[in-house]
């Protein structure tokens, strides 16, 4: 409600400062294989009628959603939301390289946190980072505060993909990070090759 009445106050001219462009729904469809920092009992299975319930009253502020491809259902539900002007991106998936195709061909325009929190590339399972960055409607966002991607992958992202990739920060990877290695968790893998 709080980002919902600033937004509004924004558009009235009445809140000065930064201007907030609305609100990443970054779950709750995402995979169980990859959930990242959502606690697992809070994944939801990717559905219109989920996502309705989720964001009820609260429509007009949302402008990206994350969801895991290969979900069932995920395909359909990232077409609607599309059609109806929101960005839909892949994330915290174990999608492989044809499903993430579909699911750019489906009205999916971005990766999340690429190399995070998905299926790694791989020489013979080139999987949803692949996919892409071979797509040129595409738009891979990377996390470029050296914490879970070393340097070497921001360089070769400027020289790969240089007009198709932003950079973002995550404030809470580090105690995430923490907590995943006390537990060996493979959700920081992402970056195995």
């Amino acid at each position: 409600a709080v980002v919902q009445t600033a937004m509004q106050q924004q558009a009235a001219g009445k809140l000065p400062g930064a201007h907030i462009l609305g609100v990443h729904l970054e779950g709750p469809f995402l995979s169980p294989e990859r959930p990242g920092a959502m606690p697992p009992a809070a994944l939801l299975p990717p559905t219109l009628a989920a996502y309705q319930t989720l964001v009820q009253g609260y429509e007009s502020v949302i402008r990206q959603v994350t969801l895991a491809p290969e979900l069932p259902g995920a395909l359909e539900l990232g077409a609607a939301l599309a059609a109806r002007g929101i960005r839909v991106q892949a994330g915290h998936t174990d999608a492989d390289y044809e499903t993430a195709q579909r699911a750019f061909s489906a009205g999916f325009t971005g990766l999340c946190h690429t190399f995070n929190a998905c299926r790694p590339l791989r020489h013979r399972d080139p999987g949803v980072v692949a996919a892409a960055l071979l797509d040129p409607n595409v738009t891979t966002e990377c996390i470029c505060d050296l914490f879970p991607l070393p340097p070497e992958f921001k360089q070769s992202f400027d020289q790969a993909v240089p007009d198709a990739y932003r950079m973002e920060l995550d404030q809470g990877l580090n105690q995430h990070h923490n907590e995943a290695q006390e537990q060996n968790s493979p959700e920081m893998d992402g970056m195995s090759m």
